[in-house]
């Protein structure tokens, strides 16, 4: 009589911890994710790579260094880029997290600029002045840059924010849980 009920209680037992396991690996995937949106949302690409697999190939400080930037514009360059970035993740919530065999989905809704609008805006009409200003006066450079980031980062945000969906894959890595796969709707 014993041994049997000592197997149910040990049955019991062992699927409760199986079942706490998959809840605290669920919560560490959404905090994983949340904290991947976060620093994303501060346009700290560098830091936001450390919770994925495979690094984004973007680098906010290598681009200003192939651009030739220093000193005071390359300040102005990154932290342009860190604005434009923050504004694709405006805002975020976690809508749902789901287990599969050997990952998990995490869903999330998020509202920023849109990347392509981005990239449509018209942000050629302002380089090309600024191109034209900068021939003209060489010696004002590091100003001629302020304003030129300044108007585009305005530009940016005069951008209407879309809402999309963001999904999210998460799978153990050496023991540890990465983000594998970013997929936007």
């Amino acid at each position: 009589f014993r041994s049997k009920a000592m197997k149910k209680i040990l049955a019991l037992l062992f699927c409760g911890f199986f079942l706490l396991g998959c809840q605290n690996d669920a919560k560490t995937c959404q905090t994983l994710v949340e904290n991947y949106c976060q620093t994303m949302q501060k346009g700290e690409v560098q830091k936001a790579n450390t919770y994925l697999k495979q690094a984004q190939p973007s680098n906010i400080d290598q681009m200003a260094k192939e651009a030739g930037y220093t000193g005071k514009i390359k300040a102005y360059f990154v932290k342009y880029m860190k604005h434009v970035i923050g504004k694709q993740w405006d805002s975020y919530q976690v809508s749902d997290v789901s287990q599969g065999k050997d990952f998990y989905l995490v869903t999330v809704r998020a509202k920023g600029i849109s990347a392509k609008a981005y990239q449509e805006s018209g942000q050629d009409t302002f380089t090309e002045a600024f191109q034209a200003k900068l021939q003209a006066n060489p010696n004002n450079k590091a100003k001629l840059f302020k304003d030129y980031y300044l108007q585009l980062e305005k530009e940016a945000n005069q951008l209407p924010l879309v809402k999309r969906q963001v999904i999210f894959t998460c799978r153990q890595v050496k023991g540890e849980w990465k983000i594998t796969s970013i997929d936007l709707d």
